[in-house]
């Protein structure tokens, strides 16, 4: 095979849970989760006396302005109720983020929620399941 087919066919592919090998061990966070990290390391720069860089200003805003929910017990709820389908951690995160409000809605943004199998083993990610569970976060979703 070519170099350059090769480098194709490991290619990062968000459809197929192709994400590379950065995802590999790390863990996959919802926008509020990285907020609340952000806050934390925020709270312990000041408490040193230190200023934080402008990429950590400009990317706790952004993160502080797209998060959907604002305390740690509705994310572990929302995480926890997502964990519960047959979805990848990626998946989790996407939906959590982009809060779709039922399963069609969710396909269409989640190319890889219409894949059967997930690590080798079958999937049936049940629809009414999934919109019911949805509709639930979507009524957690906090806004200033």
């Amino acid at each position: 095979m070519p170099a350059a087919a090769a480098a194709q066919s490991t290619e990062a592919d968000a459809a197929t849970l192709t994400l590379g090998e950065d995802f590999q061990d790390g863990r996959c966070l919802l926008n509020s989760e990285v907020a609340l990290i952000l806050e934390h390391k925020l709270q312990a720069s000041n408490a040193k006396g230190q200023t934080p860089g402008t990429n950590f200003v400009k990317a706790f805003e952004y993160v502080n302005r797209v998060k959907q929910f604002r305390t740690k017990e509705v994310m572990a709820r929302v995480r926890t109720e997502l964990e519960k389908q047959p979805i990848a951690e990626f998946e989790v995160a996407q939906l959590g983020n982009l809060c779709p409000e039922d399963a069609d809605e969710a396909k269409a943004l989640i190319a890889s929620l219409a894949l059967p199998t997930l690590e080798g083993m079958a999937r049936d990610i049940d629809s009414a399941q999934l919109t019911e569970v949805l509709q639930g976060i979507c009524d957690c979703r906090q806004f200033d």
